[in-house]
Formats: C-alpha cells, sequence, structure tokens
C-alpha cells in the first residue's frame, strides 16, 4: 500500500523509460553535498550518498509488493517492477580521476551522477542540438 511507504517518504521523482511503461526512481540531494569520502586507495561514498541510496533502496523495495505495484499501476498507468534507481549529488572532486571515482562507487546499487555529470552531458548535447 502506498502507506507504507509512511507520510515523509517519497521518491523526488519516478521517471517513465524511454517508449515504456516501467519506471525509474530518481533522488536528488542538494550540489553541496559530498559525494565520496577517503583520500589514497579507499576512496568510498560519503554517508550523504549512502542513506541517499538506502533512501532508493527503500522505494524499490515497497514496489517489489505485487499489490502496491498494482496499486500504482492502476493509478498512474504506469509499472514499477524492479525499477533502476539514480542518486543526483553534489559536484565531482577535483581530485577524482576516473580510477578513484570508480573505486567509489563499486557496489552502490544505484547510478550516481553528480550535477557536474548533468552539466557536462548537457553541455555535449548542445553541440548537436541548432
Amino acid at each position: 500500500r502506498s502507506s507504507d511507504l509512511g507520510p515523509t517518504l517519497r521518491p523526488d521523482f519516478a521517471v517513465r523509460r524511454h517508449q515504456s511503461a516501467f519506471i525509474d526512481l530518481v533522488e536528488l540531494k542538494r550540489p553541496t553535498c559530498k559525494v565520496i569520502t577517503g583520500t589514497g586507495d579507499r576512496p568510498r561514498l560519503s554517508n550523504e550518498a549512502l542513506d541517499a541510496i538506502a533512501q532508493l533502496k527503500h522505494y524499490r523495495e515497497w514496489f517489489r509488493s505485487s499489490e502496491n505495484r498494482r496499486d500504482f499501476r492502476e493509478r498512474y498507468g504506469l509499472d514499477g517492477y524492479e525499477p533502476r534507481l539514480t542518486l543526483v549529488i553534489g559536484r565531482r572532486p577535483p581530485t577524482a580521476n576516473d580510477e578513484v571515482w570508480t573505486r567509489a562507487l563499486s557496489g552502490a546499487e544505484a547510478t550516481v551522477l553528480t550535477y557536474d555529470d548533468i552539466l557536462e552531458t548537457a553541455r555535449q548535447r548542445r553541440k548537436w542540438v541548432p
């Protein structure tokens, strides 16, 4: 039931996949949130990022109930079966090269995007749009 999430637990966005009835869940956190912590050989996700991913996993768990999925489908006409999880949080630290970034995000169970990633994607697409 939708009340199982509680009155304060609502995903920021349920995004319909392109040409599909399935949804993905997106959680937004502030651009000022720290994404990774640790130095050297042991970078890891920050507590803010880990908390946000736990929140997304809680939402996904709600959709594992066939009754909840049915209620959601009847209300919105969309299917919430095993939604993919995306977290948008913080800025990419200048010291986080691709190797450090990959190690920090391994096992995250969600796609982690920074606001810098979104800006770069927009800049790349702008090159193709008049």
